[in-house]
């Protein structure tokens, strides 16, 4: 459903900014 692609895209959208903190972190 839609909405279950707007969690997708929301998900990742958090999971990339968790990644870019690690990576700058490093």
């Amino acid at each position: 459903s839609s909405k279950e692609k707007g969690a997708l895209n929301s998900d990742k959208s958090e999971i990339a900014e968790i990644v870019a903190l690690i990576i700058d972190e490093q």
